[in-house]
Parts: structure tokens; C-alpha cells; sequence
């Protein structure tokens, strides 16, 4: 089974700073919510059911936490996300999760420009996909 990444990137430049932007979104199989909040019960999380989806998508961030079934060498293991929030605050970035549900799930990421002198970033890309 496949499915579809779409990365948009903008920057914004102000007199104080220049900000990367980054969008990046799924095609609706992203982040199981309802998976989520069961593995949350199973560690003990109190008010779960009462969370809002956004709120439960966000422990995606916390270590130990994942929305896969299935724990593969590459995936469900709680430890990417994490790794990933932690990197980006290092630089005094932003992560968080704009939207998740039937329609997709939207990462909304925010970076300090650290290069002024480039006028025209290429942004390159690779994927792949295991079977």
C-alpha cells in the first residue's frame, strides 16, 4: 500500500529575522487517532477519550508513542518523532500538527533561515517505499 507525501516550502524575511516554512501532508493514512488513543490507555493516560484528536495526534512527539500496530525496524517504535521535535527545537524551530483526520494529516514546521545569502533554494526531494 501507497500513499501520498506533499512537502510546500515558503520563507518569510522580516527586518529581524527570515523564516522557513515548511507544510508537509498525507494523503489521509497518516496518524491513526483512534489506534493512538488506545496505546495511550494502555500506558495509563487519564482523560484520553475526552482529549481533542489534535491534542492526542501531539503525543506523537512524546517518546514511547506510536499509532502503528505493527512495530517494524523502520517504524512503531515511539522514537522518530520525538527525534525529529527535538532536532528543530535545537535551532529554535516549531513543529506541530495543524490537521489530522479523514482528510490527512498536516505537519506545520518552522525554521530559522540560518542561510540569507541564498536567494533561490532548490528543494529536492527522494522517496521510496517498502513492500
Amino acid at each position: 500500500m501507497q500513499g501520498l507525501i506533499s512537502v510546500r516550502y515558503r520563507r518569510t524575511t522580516s527586518d529581524e529575522k527570515s523564516t522557513i516554512h515548511l507544510e508537509i501532508e498525507d494523503d489521509g493514512r497518516g496518524i491513526n487517532i483512534a489506534q493512538l488513543r488506545e496505546h495511550l490507555k494502555a500506558k495509563g493516560r487519564v482523560n484520553v477519550d475526552s482529549m481533542a484528536d489534535l491534542d492526542v495526534a501531539a503525543q506523537i512527539f512524546l517518546g514511547g508513542m506510536s499509532s502503528r500496530e505493527e512495530i517494524t525496524e523502520l517504524s512503531g517504535q515511539g522514537v522518530g518523532m520525538p527525534a525529529v521535535r527535538e532536532e528543530i527545537m535545537k535551532i529554535r524551530g516549531k513543529i506541530r500538527i495543524a490537521r489530522t483526520g479523514p482528510e490527512g494529516t498536516l505537519f506545520e514546521i518552522e525554521l530559522p533561515d540560518f542561510s540569507k545569502s541564498v536567494k533561490n533554494p532548490t528543494v529536492t526531494s527522494s522517496a521510496s517505499s517498502a513492500a
